[in-house]
């Protein structure tokens, strides 16, 4: 599913993916483009920050005419942060990065310090889950210590 994609996106020690989210409706099937740059380029890119989650269940995408399983958290990030009429550049990295190569993950992984200090701003998903539950958890806390 995904070897197609990435062997059209090879990088090298110097490169990064890059996500196109392609614009659209909340409850359209996600599109996105993935593309290569140079890590020092001067391109404006959002990088997002969220929770995995369960790898259990997964949700497809299309990037570049390929179907893509992403994670539900993922997901439910990618229809919010997509925009109706305009491409948003992202690094998400269970898409940049290719999750199967233990050799890119690893040297990828070494990167992301640098990936997210020359984003333009970096986006935090929490999914409603989530946040319920840390909620819960905050006051459950509050209430011990009272």
């Amino acid at each position: 599913m995904s070897r197609g994609l990435y062997s059209s996106t090879k990088i090298t020690s110097d490169q990064i993916r890059l996500v196109q989210l392609l614009p659209s409706a909340h409850d359209e099937q996600i599109r996105c483009g993935l593309e290569v740059v140079e890590r020092n380029a001067k391109i404006s890119y959002k990088a997002l920050s969220y929770y995995w989650g369960s790898e259990a269940h997964k949700e497809d995408i299309v990037i570049q005419d390929s179907v893509f399983a992403i994670t539900p958290t993922l997901a439910s990030a990618l229809r919010y942060f997509r925009q109706k009429e305009e491409n948003r550049v992202l690094w998400i990295d269970q898409i940049c990065i290719d999750q199967s190569s233990n050799d890119e993950k690893s040297h990828q992984v070494s990167l992301m310090g640098s990936i997210y200090n020359h984003a333009s701003q970096v986006l935090m998903w929490q999914s409603f889950h989530q946040a319920s539950r840390q909620l819960r958890v905050s006051l459950v806390s509050r209430r011990v210590r009272d």
